[in-house]
């Protein structure tokens, strides 16, 4: 639907905010054209696909990069909640770069919009599976779905072997990125990795 694809868009558009990164330029003016350019700007577009997984999976875990993005997050949460999901929202232990925290969470109120706010139990970039907590390990092994927002969780996800499918959205911010993916700089990712699907074409993805 238009509304779960607005809500994908928005979501990636928030994940633009970055600081720190070399030759990445991050200005608040930018967001509301950004927003508007969202649609143009879609590189790799599987939003479709995402949104099929959706209809028929029940359990989705978000995966929260930056701080100042969670409150896009929360939009495309409130979709998903409209759409008859569990949601769940993983955010980092402890600060690390500016990853959203417990407290971030709390700020832009996702502990009303998800089913369930927990923490990955480390402070890691990305995802290191065997770094994370317990609890955290056996909600991700639950997840029939998840969305992993930010290019570290790309990074760190794409190598392992996946057992349900994973839908990374980011924006492109840096050359390893842009050259693994064949997208130029500044572009939104909405890339499904359906490991299921895979096993059914018999292509190893």
């Amino acid at each position: 639907s238009q509304r779960f694809r607005r809500a994908c868009l928005v979501s990636i558009v928030g994940n633009a905010f970055e600081f720190g990164i070399k030759g990445y330029e991050f200005n608040y003016d930018n967001l509301p054209r950004w927003i508007e350019d969202a649609e143009n700007d879609v590189a790799i577009d599987d939003i479709k696909k995402i949104e099929s997984t959706c209809d028929r999976v029940r359990d989705v875990l978000l995966l929260t990069d930056n701080a100042g993005e969670i409150a896009f997050d929360k939009i495309l949460v409130g979709q998903l909640k409209d759409m008859g999901l569990t949601v769940t929202v993983a955010v980092k232990a402890a600060p690390i770069s500016n990853d959203a925290t417990m407290e971030d969470a709390f700020s832009v109120g996702m502990m009303e919009a998800a089913d369930k706010v927990l923490t990955t139990g480390t402070d890691s970039v990305g995802l290191l599976l065997e770094e994370c907590s317990k609890e955290f390990l056996a909600t991700y092994a639950k997840a029939e779905l998840v969305i992993a927002k930010g290019m570290a969780h790309y990074e760190t996800l794409s190598d392992h072997k996946l057992t349900q499918p994973h839908a990374f959205m980011f924006r492109v911010k840096c050359p390893a990125i842009s050259s693994d993916l064949e997208v130029p700089l500044g572009k939104n990712i909405a890339y499904l990795i359906d490991p299921e699907a895979s096993e059914n074409q018999g292509i190893n993805s």
